[in-house]
């Protein structure tokens, strides 16, 4: 909820602090871009110092960063504030790496619900924001969600220590590859934001630059930290990229094509983003059944076939059809991102996943903005064939995992291997 604060006060960062469509786009994005160096310090840190203490560090700086907003009147004064803000969205792979260290059964199931409460916040935070806002202005916007996050962080402070967090954080191995990944991702991140400012007069040229800039990032990964991580980064880049890119996008279409109110097309989005709730932890339950793998590529095969018919309902103006069919996108990608996760559960140790919850995560991430301006091409050429840029998306996450022989335990490294396997001393 914090995370995504910004988005829903954007009118009044314009209208009353005076901030142009540039600044305000930096203002807005910068959260969102820098949470990949910030998940990947928080997954590091959580392997290192172990989860519980960095879900303490993190939600204290999201804390902090809230309550700046609140006495921010400039923008260098946002810009630091929202840069700061993006380590709330850098909290999401301490509770991964927490979860699965803690519990041993029905991993996928509790991530997914996990990660649907998460999606849910968002959701809620279109909601609620704007009527604290009415209520209490702009400061006591930030000061009121800085007050929600203190619960949270007085809980994990009172929560016992995990003892297999004890016995494994420090013992994570790593490659001088994997320790110069943050001066990457950083540098990948402001690059990002650089070409979002810059090209954002010309939607194919800044659709085409993110999308190269995502696929090196990708790429990179796959150097850095192996094909395990480079696949999965993908996948999730589709699967919660695509979350975060439809949620952005459903009001737009149903206005334009059914001439549907702003409330209208944003209650359209609710139920969409709210599904998330349900289908995400249902997606790691299909995968505590069937493993990861399959249920993740069930969840992408749903993807497929719902951006046709999503689309099939836009070219036959029927309403009902394309309710039904873009709910059922958004429900979808919510089953795929809980399938995702518990297949990263299956293929990494406990002591490697939450730097690799951190990588695919900020990657995911991305996928908010490149397959957004993606939609925006489409959309651009026609309006009802937006739903159409999942397809070669999910084609190629499809054939992907197929041709993976990572059926259920993607091996690890094999100095990291060697380690899992040894008797632990008594």
């Amino acid at each position: 909820m914090a995370w995504t604060a910004y988005g829903p006060l954007g009118p009044v960062f314009k209208k009353d602090f005076g901030l142009s469509l540039i600044l305000l786009g930096i203002i807005i994005g910068a959260p969102k871009v820098l949470a990949l160096p910030t998940r990947y310090v928080a997954g590091y840190l959580s392997d290192r110092i172990g989860a519980r203490a960095t879900m303490i560090t993190f939600l204290f700086l999201s804390i902090s960063a809230l309550f700046a907003t609140s006495f921010s009147s400039s923008f260098i004064q946002f810009l630091i504030a929202a840069s700061l803000l993006g380590i709330a969205g850098g909290i999401f792979p301490i509770g991964i790496a927490y979860v699965d260290r803690i519990y041993s059964n029905n991993i996928g199931s509790l991530l997914g619900i996990y990660g649907g409460i998460g999606n849910a916040g968002s959701a809620f935070s279109g909601i609620l924001v704007p009527i604290l806002f009415e209520r209490f202005g702009f400061s006591g916007v930030f000061i009121a969600l800085s007050a929600i996050l203190v619960l949270p962080l007085i809980m994990t402070i009172l929560s016992p220590s995990c003892i297999k967090e004890n016995e494994i954080k420090g013992k994570a191995v790593r490659s001088f590859k994997e320790k110069i990944g943050f001066i990457v991702y950083t540098t990948i991140a402001i690059l990002f934001l650089i070409i979002t400012v810059i090209a954002s007069k010309s939607l194919y040229m800044e659709a085409s630059l993110e999308f190269g800039l995502t696929l090196l990032t990708i790429l990179i990964t796959f150097f850095l930290y192996g094909k395990q991580t480079g696949l999965l980064s993908y996948v999730y880049y589709l699967t919660f990229g695509g979350f975060l890119a439809t949620g952005l996008w459903i009001p737009t279409v149903f206005v334009s094509v059914f001439k549907a109110s702003l409330l209208e097309g944003g209650i359209i989005l609710f139920f969409s983003v709210l599904s998330a709730a349900i289908f995400r932890p249902l997606g790691g339950l299909i995968g505590d059944k069937l493993g990861g793998k399959r249920a993740s590529i069930a969840g992408i095969a749903l993807i497929l076939l719902s951006s046709i018919v999503a689309s099939i309902g836009l070219i036959e103006k029927s309403l009902p059809l394309s309710i039904i069919s873009f709910v059922s996108l958004g429900s979808a990608l919510s089953f795929a991102n809980g399938a995702v996760f518990k297949l990263v559960s299956d293929s990494f140790s406990k002591k490697d996943v939450g730097m690799a919850s951190g990588i695919i995560g900020g990657i995911g991430g991305f996928g908010g903005f490149s397959i957004s301006a993606g939609i925006g091409i489409v959309g651009s050429i026609e309006i009802t064939l937006v739903p159409l840029i999942f397809v070669p998306l999910s084609v190629i996450a499809i054939l992907t995992l197929l041709g993976s022989n990572s059926a259920t335990k993607l091996k690890l490294p094999k100095i990291q291997e060697k380690e899992e396997r040894s008797p632990r001393k008594r």
